[in-house]
């Protein structure tokens, strides 16, 4: 006899769901990723854009330098609008990311129960197989005692 779960249909569904929260759990990190190395190039450029302005004070170089300075300037405030911006997108990707993030711990925890479940009944079940052939094994010797003796 095969030991046969009965919820095994709603298990398979389960990991199912479990796969797909995964799935949605990954793409919102990947995202999240996304926006964060955008962050980054942002706050590289203002970087770069400082050090060359650096480059051009110690040069000196008269009103080109001025206007170049000025540029310069502008340039950082306009990244900086830019930075708060991405900082609300990364935000809200991390919110999403966390949500998903509970949905998947939710799924899996629905699933480990379900698969504690198989598992102890399938326990009940070889200890039921192994008590029925015991059983039988005693039913055996009893009957090859009696025949044994003789009529």
């Amino acid at each position: 006899m095969k030991f046969k779960f009965r919820l095994q249909k709603v298990l398979e569904h389960r990991q199912r769901l479990e796969d797909e929260a995964k799935r949605k759990y990954f793409e919102a990190q990947s995202k999240t990723k996304e926006a964060l190395d955008k962050l980054e190039s942002l706050y590289a450029a203002i970087d770069d854009v400082r050090a060359r302005a650096n480059q051009l004070q110690s040069l000196g170089g008269g009103s080109k330098t001025i206007f170049s300075l000025q540029d310069t300037d502008l340039f950082i405030r306009g990244q900086k609008l830019r930075i708060e911006t991405q900082r609300k997108v990364v935000r809200e990707f991390k919110q999403v990311e966390e949500q998903e993030q509970e949905v998947l711990i939710a799924r899996a925890m629905d699933r480990k129960a379900l698969e504690k479940l198989k598992e102890k009944q399938l326990q009940e079940f070889r200890t039921e197989m192994d008590r029925k052939e015991a059983a039988e094994a005693d039913d055996m010797n009893v009957i090859r005692y009696k025949r044994a003796e003789g009529p």
